[in-house]
């Protein structure tokens, strides 16, 4: 009996590791249930689909379109609850235009370009720390007062929000650039 339940014991902590270590991406938006989103990612060497769970507990596949298109993947779906959660790994996404209050990454190493320009993100909606290599990061007209960036080594393009007065786009004051401090 003893090592049955050690067996069982053993089983779960594998499950429970396994279910940790899963790539996996959170959105949430304003959008009304019902509504489509649309996006695009490209996915990670060695993927060939990625599973969205448009808020409903049903995951749906989204084939590689590179095999048969040379494009990228179209993600695009029915809203039915409050957030969409994506499961397999990525190397870019394109979430431009849709509204987007909550964009996490988890377990997403291979993620290097993120464009999430024109949403409504703020800095409590948004968890980059599942995307350590980040290059390219787009996160203008939004709403995110600070960023660290200390934690992304990769970063080689970083686009802001724009400063706003009187209520036009204005020229940036200072060229952006990326800091490292030692």
């Amino acid at each position: 009996m003893d090592r049955i339940y050690r067996l069982v014991l053993g089983l779960c902590c594998v499950l429970f590791g396994l279910q940790a270590r899963a790539q996996q991406t959170t959105i949430a938006t304003s959008l009304p249930y019902g509504e489509t989103l649309e996006f695009n990612v490209e996915l990670a060497d060695g993927q060939d689909s990625v599973y969205v769970d448009w808020g409903d507990g049903q995951r749906k596949s989204y084939k590689d379109a590179k095999q048969y298109w040379l494009t990228d993947t179209w993600v695009h779906g029915k809203l039915l609850g409050d957030t969409i959660t994506m499961y397999g790994g990525i190397k870019r996404i394109d979430i431009d235009h849709d509204s987007v209050t909550v964009l996490q990454f988890a377990n997403q190493p291979n993620l290097k370009k993120i464009y999430a320009s024109h949403n409504k993100l703020t800095n409590d909606g948004l968890d980059l720390s599942g995307c350590p290599n980040v290059e390219i990061l787009d996160l203008s007209y939004n709403n995110i007062l600070n960023l660290n960036l200390m934690q992304f080594g990769s970063l080689q393009s970083f686009k802001p929000q724009p400063r706003i007065q009187h209520g036009r786009v204005r020229k940036w004051q200072q060229q952006p650039s990326i800091h490292r401090y030692e």
